[in-house]
């Protein structure tokens, strides 16, 4: 519901980002990983009680998933 409403503001920001990843060789399943390491990195400080630098990976993880889109799109990837 909410993402209908939003999804156009997200993308706006973040198409141009994902085709200059791309340009500059960083591919989807790149952002992917990165994401993916920065979320078990966050749990890693969450457990070792360091919650306020983990809240900041943790932001860095939703860019990330979103942004991993925005390179597939760039790329002309559909799955």
């Amino acid at each position: 519901m909410l993402d209908a409403r939003f999804r156009p503001l997200i993308d706006r920001s973040l198409n141009p980002l994902g085709r200059w990843l791309l340009k500059n060789g960083i591919s989807a399943n790149n952002v992917t990983i990165a994401g993916a390491f920065f979320g078990f990195l966050a749990f890693v400080l969450v457990a070792a009680n360091l919650s306020f630098i983990a809240l900041w990976l943790i932001l860095l993880n939703r860019v990330a998933d979103g942004l991993d889109g925005a390179v597939a799109r760039a790329a002309g990837q559909t799955d």
